[in-house]
């Protein structure tokens, strides 16, 4: 079986997978490819252009179910924080379309080299590390936690050792301490 390729290379992406189909982002690009045999790459409408960025499946299995892109750098003049656009925004995979978050605080903005995942329990991503542009290599400990609901609240959370490019992941099980 061979297979098939994208409809734009992938080059800088992120993806999930949802519904057995796989969705890929990238500054360029947003595509799905149903994991099935014969299946084809699928162009989609695309969000706020970034590369770097970390994508995030949250609420999964409820009607909000969605792709959350965190983070990036845009050379996009309209994605300024003026315009609405702190760094993070949602592809609703029941609506079929993006919103951008509309953060008090742009912490994502520009931001690369981080980690980021979605605490259930909590309903919040969580934002650790990462180094603003055009700064791309100077480790940090920022961590953030951010609602996904309106008003988008953020936290601060103070962390002790700086990284560069950390794996984070989310909680899972009945251990799981929530935040």
């Amino acid at each position: 079986m061979s297979v098939p390729l994208p409809e734009k290379p992938l080059g800088n992406h992120c993806s999930v997978i949802f519904n057995e189909t796989l969705y890929t982002y990238s500054a360029t690009a947003f595509q799905s490819l149903r994991l099935a045999k014969d299946a084809k790459w699928q162009a989609l409408p695309s969000g706020v252009g970034t590369s770097g960025a970390q994508c995030v499946h949250a609420h999964r299995n409820t009607p909000q179910e969605a792709l959350y892109v965190v983070g990036g750098t845009t050379s996009d003049p309209s994605a300024v924080p003026e315009a609405g656009f702190g760094g993070v925004q949602r592809w609703s995979f029941i609506d079929k379309k993006w919103e951008t978050l509309a953060l008090p605080v742009p912490v994502a903005l520009n931001l690369t080299n981080h980690g980021a995942t979605y605490l259930e329990t909590s309903q919040q991503l969580i934002i650790f590390s990462g180094t603003k542009w055009p700064d791309t290599s100077t480790p940090s400990a920022n961590t953030y936690l951010i609602r996904t609901s309106a008003p988008f609240e953020i936290t601060s959370i103070p962390a002790a050792d700086p990284l560069l490019a950390p794996l984070v992941l989310p909680l899972r099980g009945k251990n799981s301490v929530p935040i």
